[in-house]
C-alpha cells in the first residue's frame, strides 16, 4: 500500500480473500490501523450482514461514506470545498446510484483540484471489508411484480464503481479489499486482472503462529480479570488443543477466549474441551462460527443436498485405503445432470474448493477440515441441517445401487 506508487505500471486494488473464518476481517482491522498510524489511511468501509445498522449491510452509504472519510483529512481541504460545491449543485446526489454518486462526490472534485495542491501529502488507502455480506436493497414498485434482487447484484455494482474509480487518472488512492471468495466476485477479479493483485489465505499461510500469540494475549487478559494466581493457565496442552480445533480459523479462538471469559474460566474451558467427547453442551461457545457455517451454506440452491455430497465425499476420503479421489469422480458419480457441481456448490468456495469441470486430477479441498467436519457432525451444533451418519450411508449406498443398475454410468465412471 506504501510502495505501489514506485511500480512501473501500478496495481490499484488488492483483493485478499480466503475461506470463512480465515481472519480476513482481522487483517482488514489490522490493515486499516497501520494505514491510519502511518497518515496513509484516506477511507475505510467495513461491511457486515450480523450488523444492527443498515449502514453496514447495505451498498447505499458506500459512496458518501468515503467521500465523508476524504472530507475530513486537512490534506485534503481543497477537495472538501469542491465536494460541498458539488452537493449544492446536485442536491438529490444521494438518491442517485453507486456510479453516479462516485462522479458526483469522488471524481468530480478530484478533477477541480488536480494541479491546485500537492497530492503527494494525501493519504493514499482505502480499506474495505466484508464486500461478501453485503445485502441487496429491493425497490418496490406497486404497478409491477417484481423478481427479488440478488445479493450478488450489488455486490457486482460494487466491484464495478471501485473499479471505475480506481481507472480514473484522478483518483490516486489505492483499494485494499477482503471478502469471501464468492463466486461473482471471483469472476470479476478475473476480468480486473491486470489492475488487481489477488492474495488468497490458502494452506500456504498458515496462522498457527498468530492465533498462538492471540491466545496468548486472551487468556493473560483472562488471567488478570479473573484473579487467577497461575501464569501458566490454561497450560500448553489447551492452547495447543485449541490452535489444533481451529484449523487456522480465527474465529474458532475469538468465539472460545469469549465464552471462557465470560464466566469462570476454568469451568468453561472444560466445558468446551468436553465438545470433543459429547455431542451436546449446555451453551455454544461456537455459535459464532456455527452462524457463519449456516450463513454459507443455506447460500446453496439446495443446502441439504449439497451438505449430502460433502458428507459423502468426507466418508470416502475417511475410509481406509480409499485415498482421496478426484473431483471429476465425483462429478460423475453425484450428478444428475451435467454442472450440478457447480450449481450445488459455486456458492460455497469459502468452504470447498471446486476444481473447474476439465480437470480431470484436482481434488475437491474442504478447508479447515477438522473445524468443519465436527460441526457437521454434532445435530447441536448445525441444527436443521445435520444428517446423521446413517443417512449419508444410505445415500451413498443409493447412487451406488444405481450405478450397478446403469451400464453406461459404470462406464461413464472408469472410462479414461
Amino acid at each position: 500500500m506504501r510502495g505501489g506508487d514506485v511500480r512501473e505500471e501500478p496495481k490499484r486494488i488488492m483483493w485478499l480473500s480466503g475461506p470463512a473464518g480465515s481472519g480476513k476481517t482481522a487483517i482488514a482491522g489490522s490493515v486499516a490501523e497501520t494505514c491510519k498510524k502511518l497518515g496513509f489511511l484516506a477511507a475505510s468501509f467495513f461491511f457486515s450482514s450480523s450488523s444492527g445498522s443498515e449502514d453496514r449491510r447495505s451498498k447505499r452509504f458506500l459512496i458518501t461514506t468515503i467521500a465523508n472519510h476524504l472530507a475530513e483529512h486537512d490534506t485534503l481541504l481543497e477537495y472538501r470545498i469542491q465536494l460541498l460545491w458539488s452537493i449544492e449543485r446536485h442536491p438529490g446526489i444521494f438518491r442517485k446510484n453507486l456510479k453516479e454518486q462516485a462522479e458526483c462526490l469522488i471524481l468530480k472534485p478530484l478533477r477541480e483540484v488536480q494541479g491546485q495542491c500537492d497530492g503527494s501529502a494525501w493519504p493514499k488507502a482505502l480499506v474495505l471489508d466484508g464486500l461478501d455480506e453485503v445485502e441487496a436493497e429491493q425497490y418496490h414498485d406497486p404497478t409491477r411484480q417484481e423478481i427479488a434482487r440478488a445479493h450478488d447484484e450489488d455486490q457486482l455494482e460494487i466491484l464495478d464503481v471501485l473499479f471505475t474509480l480506481s481507472q480514473d487518472p484522478a483518483f490516486p488512492f489505492r483499494i485494499f479489499i477482503a471478502s469471501r471468495p464468492e463466486r461473482i466476485i471471483d469472476e470479476f477479479s478475473y476480468t480486473a486482472a491486470t489492475s488487481t493483485i489477488k492474495l488468497f489465505l490458502d494452506s500456504r499461510y498458515n496462522p498457527d503462529a498468530d492465533i498462538r500469540s492471540f491466545l496468548d494475549s486472551k487468556f493473560a487478559s483472562i488471567r488478570r480479570r479473573s484473579g487467577i494466581s497461575d501464569s501458566l493457565w490454561p497450560g500448553q496442552a489447551a492452547v495447543e488443543w485449541i490452535i489444533e480445533k481451529s484449523s487456522g480459523q480465527f474465529a474458532v479462538p475469538a468465539a472460545i477466549t469469549r465464552y471462557i471469559g465470560a464466566g469462570l474460566p476454568q469451568q468453561r474451558l472444560e466445558e468446551i474441551m468436553r465438545l470433543e467427547r459429547a455431542n451436546a453442551v449446555t451453551k455454544n461457545p461456537l455459535a459464532p462460527l456455527d452462524a457463519l457455517y449456516g450463513h454459507i451454506l443455506k447460500r446453496s440452491p439446495n443446502p441439504s443436498l449439497a451438505i449430502m455430497w460433502i458428507q459423502s465425499i468426507l466418508l470416502a476420503n475417511s475410509s481406509a485405503g480409499s485415498g482421496q479421489l478426484p473431483a471429476l469422480f465425483w462429478r460423475r458419480f453425484l450428478e444428475t445432470e451435467d454442472g450440478e457441481t457447480n450449481h450445488l456448490l459455486g456458492d460455497l468456495a469459502s468452504l470447498i474448493f471446486v476444481p473447474p469441470a476439465d480437470d480431470r486430477t484436482s481434488q475437491f479441498n474442504i478447508y479447515h477440515r477438522s473445524a468443519f467436519t465436527d460441526f457437521l457432525r454434532c445435530q447441536t451444533r448445525c441444527g436443521e441441517l445435520h444428517n446423521s451418519p446413517a443417512a449419508v450411508n444410505r445415500f451413498v449406498a443409493g447412487l451406488c445401487v444405481n450405478v450397478l443398475r446403469s451400464t453406461s454410468r459404470i462406464y461413464h465412471l472408469t472410462m479414461d
